[in-house]
């Protein structure tokens, strides 16, 4: 199944905007850890942040925060919810920021329907030296009738983060019920970039 047919799929009822917060807030748990003193002064990216849920999480933290996404419904509603927060309308294999001048990205629920590699080239080439990103592949999607809807290896999500060192890694299993049952099979990582 090609990425625009999967989102399709799975795009009925927007499963995705319904999931708690509960991995951009480890990830703000993770970055207040490591920058104490200067947290306010760092800018973290959503892609794909969807209906904005996500960048709030940073934006309380008093991190800089900036969402990107697709949809203009989506950016349209993100602004009016969480009109403190930054919000664009762009695509994420084509960034619009400048070479290293972002701190952080966050990207669940993403690279399964985008080109992941030119995706990553992009947050390599705007990435500060030192800086995360907390990344979500789907290793497998399942639908309910035990049919495989996407599927990648992890030999796969080791290629596409070679430039970077690899902080944590967690491997699970998340199902979901809308629009129909479907299990996702995630590696999610942690990644620095060092040079």
């Amino acid at each position: 199944m090609n990425n625009q047919s999967l989102f399709e799929k799975y795009r009925d009822g927007n499963h995705w905007e319904k999931h708690p917060t509960i991995y951009a807030e480890y990830f703000a748990d993770f970055l207040k850890e490591r920058h104490k003193e200067n947290i306010s002064s760092k800018i973290i990216v959503d892609l794909g942040c969807g209906n904005g849920r996500d960048v709030n999480v940073f934006y309380n933290i008093q991190m800089l925060t900036i969402g990107i996404d697709i949809s203009i419904a989506s950016i349209l509603y993100a602004e009016r919810k969480y009109p403190r927060s930054a919000f664009r309308l762009e695509n994420i294999e084509n960034l619009g920021f400048s070479f290293e001048s972002i701190d952080a990205y966050f990207c669940i629920n993403v690279m399964h329907y985008v080109d992941a590699p030119k995706v990553l080239g992009e947050i390599y080439r705007t990435l500060r030296p030192g800086g995360y990103a907390f990344i979500h592949f789907n290793l497998l999607i399942i639908d309910q009738d035990y049919s495989i809807d996407y599927h990648q290896k992890k030999s796969d999500v080791y290629e596409l983060v070679k430039d970077f060192k690899i902080v944590e890694e967690k491997i699970f299993l998340r199902e979901d019920t809308l629009p129909t049952a479907h299990t996702h099979h995630i590696m999610q990582v942690i990644i620095k970039k060092i040079n």
